[in-house]
């Protein structure tokens, strides 16, 4: 899992260097647009992204700046969500667990982008308890697939609650 140390750490590097102040909605909107991840969001995202995941200034993070907007989620706090890289890989051990107790489904996007494929892999490993009810890619996306098509998601989400759901009536019969 060495592979996922540096992700972790790419991760946090990116998130103090990110830019979290600009001088409008509307010119965060267009910063947004235009680079990765967020270039990839379908645009309903995007907008509820930029009116509620930015708070108009000042802050407590800039009391002093009085125009424009900033992150709601500050760079440290989102950087510190990825400082304790351990938690992602003992929550492989815990999906091990829940596997053998109930139906665990997985939703993947079929971009390798922030998780390595070996990670992926090593996520949906039967030989590592990890056998999954099932399986589904959502095509043109990546780790951000709920950001990128919502519908597409929400979709494959209904079709596993009624086959759930169709599974649990026909087990009473």
């Amino acid at each position: 899992m060495d592979s996922g140390y540096s992700v972790y750490e790419q991760l946090v590097i990116s998130a103090k260097k990110r830019r979290d102040i600009w001088p409008s909605r509307e010119v965060a909107y267009d910063w947004f647009a235009n680079r990765w991840p967020w270039k990839f969001w379908d645009k309903r995202e995007l907008n509820l992204y930029v009116k509620y995941g930015l708070h108009d200034l000042p802050t407590r993070t800039y009391p002093d700046r009085t125009d424009g907007v900033t992150l709601a989620c500050t760079r440290i706090q989102e950087a510190s969500g990825y400082i304790y890289y351990q938690d992602g890989i003992d929550s492989l051990d815990r999906l091990s667990e829940l596997c053998s107790i109930i139906p665990v489904h997985c939703i993947l996007g079929d971009r390798v982008e922030v998780v390595s494929d070996d990670i992926r892999e090593a996520t949906v490993d039967p030989a590592q308890g990890r056998k999954m009810a099932s399986i589904i890619t959502i095509d043109d996306s990546g780790h951000a697939a709920v950001q990128e098509h919502p519908e597409v998601v929400g979709d494959a989400v209904w079709k596993i609650l009624i086959s759930i759901t169709s599974t649990n009536r026909a087990s009473r019969l």
